[in-house]
Parts: structure tokens; sequence; C-alpha cells
């Protein structure tokens, strides 16, 4: 058994690891903004796609998170992050228009969006009771600073090189943690032949997506019913069905029982509060101090910094 916590140990620590790239990339990009604006003549709302949709295919891919888990092994699930990560990192480093840029960032967030919950499950099979407030508050720790620092690091980025080489940083570091998850990461959970509610990850796809484009196209279209009110109606509505559901079947999708403690209610509705409004500063922030006071990515960047800390 020491020896399964060794080798769960050296996992984790890898697991960590690229949770803590694939999450900056989230936020990479905001300091990229006006960038993407001139090379593909696309509009601020639109340019902030490329944040927007990575925060909505984490959203779709979370749900799924128990299913992968039971059904595949550890080490496959994170060498097929890590390489669909690499591939959507590259596309975005080679695109040639917008299209090709906002397909690689979802290849990105595909890969980014299941590691995070591994890690979680990681630590509660393999440490020790007193062990897991530590490990979770490092999980955690990553969640938040990692994209607070990103703006920041991206700008820098841009300063010295452009815009492109974000992408190619992020393609390297994450070859190399390839490498190291190829020969280090040999620690396995127990699989079993668990099934996959279709209907509910189709509804859990829909109310996301719904959801997303609602607030989203809030900025470029006002209160347009078609654009604005329409998709967010279908995304509650299709919320409350899949949480009716969840409630029904056998083996749900997502196991809703945690949210009858009203203690983890208000502190995830509070943590969720506090990351709309970090993920909402992250990409005005940005544009602001570069489209509107015309200081540098860096700058723009460092502005962020202190809230970072």
């Amino acid at each position: 058994m020491e020896f399964e916590n060794k080798r769960g140990l050296i996992t984790l620590i890898i697991l960590i690891m690229a949770s803590a790239v694939t999450l900056i990339s989230q936020s990479i990009v905001t300091t990229s903004l006006p960038y993407y604006m001139d090379d593909f003549a696309v509009s601020s709302a639109t340019a902030q796609w490329t944040y927007s949709v990575f925060l909505l295919v984490i959203g779709v891919m979370i749900p799924p998170t128990a299913y992968i888990t039971k059904r595949f092994k550890i080490k496959t699930i994170l060498i097929t992050s890590l390489i669909l990560f690499i591939i959507g990192s590259l596309l975005c480093f080679l695109s040639i228009n917008f299209e090709m840029l906002i397909v690689g960032r979802i290849l990105e967030a595909m890969g980014t969006g299941i590691l995070m919950p591994i890690g979680q499950i990681l630590i509660f099979r393999i440490m020790p009771e007193e062990k897991w407030g530590f490990f979770m508050g490092l999980m955690g720790f990553l969640v938040g600073i990692v994209p607070a620092m990103g703006p920041t690091i991206g700008g820098i980025i841009i300063d010295l090189f452009n815009w492109r080489v974000i992408f190619e940083f992020l393609a390297i570091i994450t070859v190399v943690i390839l490498v190291l998850s190829i020969l280090l990461a040999n620690f396995e959970l127990e699989t079993q032949n668990y099934p996959l509610d279709f209907p509910s990850l189709i509804l859990s796809i829909i109310f996301c997506v719904g959801l997303m484009i609602g607030f989203s196209n809030i900025a470029e279209f006002g209160f347009s019913f078609i654009h604005v009110i329409l998709p967010i109606i279908i995304g509650i509505l299709t919320l409350i069905i899949f949480i009716k559901r969840q409630n029904k079947i056998e083996n749900p999708l997502v196991n809703l029982i945690v949210l009858k403690n009203k203690y983890f209610v208000y502190g995830t509705v509070f943590a969720a509060l506090l990351y709309f409004m970090m993920c909402g500063i992250n990409v005005m922030v940005p544009l602001f101090v570069q489209s509107v006071a015309y200081y540098s990515p860096t700058e723009s960047g460092l502005i962020l910094f202190p809230a970072a800390i």
C-alpha cells in the first residue's frame, strides 16, 4: 500500500502540473484580444469568444467526469487530455482565420475540463483523511491564482514576441508534461462498466450553451429576444429538466445529493460569484487599458497582478 501511495502521489503531482498549465490558458489570451480584433478583423464582442468558448467547453466537460473516470484509466485520460490540449494549442498558433483559432480553443478546453476533477478524485483516493484539506486547498489555490495570473504572463509574452508565441509556449510545456505522464504516471483506479446517460449529457450541453450564448450576446445585441432572451430561457428550462432527471434515474450524470447540504450550496454560490467577477474583470480591464487608454499588453496585465496576489 505504501508503494501504491508513492505512485499515486507522483501521478497526483503530474496532474497538478498539467492542471496549472492548462488552466493558465483560460485567461492568458485576454491581453491578446485587441490583436485578434486587428489580425482577424472581428469586433471586441466576437474576439471575447476566444475566452468565453473556453469556459463554455469546460462547463460542458465537467458533468460527464464521473462516467469518464469510472470507465477509463487515469493514465489514458491524462494522456488524452494533454494530447487534445497540445493539438488545440498548435491550431491556435497556426491560425489563419478566427474560426481556426476558436476550434483550437475548444480543443484546449476539452483537454483542460477533465483534469481538475480527476485531481480531486485522486486526492480522496490516495491521501489520508488528515491530508485532504491541504491538497484540496492546493487545488483550489491553482484554480484561483493561475487564471488570475494569466493576463500578466500573456501581456509579457506579447510585448516580447507576439500573441502566437503564447500558444507555442503552452504547447512546449505541455509536451514536457506529456512525456512525464507517459513515463511516471502509473497509479490507476479500478474501472467499471458505468453507464452513460445520453439524455442527461445532451441536456447539460444545451443548458450550458444556452446560458453562455445568451449572456455573452448582451454586449453585441443588447436584450434581443432571439440572440439573448431566448437562449437564456432555453438554458434555464433545460437546466430544470436536467435537475429533475438526475433525481429520478439510477445512475445520474451528476449526483445532486450534495446540494442538500446548505453550507455547501452557500459556499458554491459564493465561490461562483467571485469566479464570475474575476472572469469579467480579466476580459474588460485588458481591453480598456489597451484599446481605450493605449497602454501596452504588459501594462494591462500588470494592472491585474495585484488582484492576483
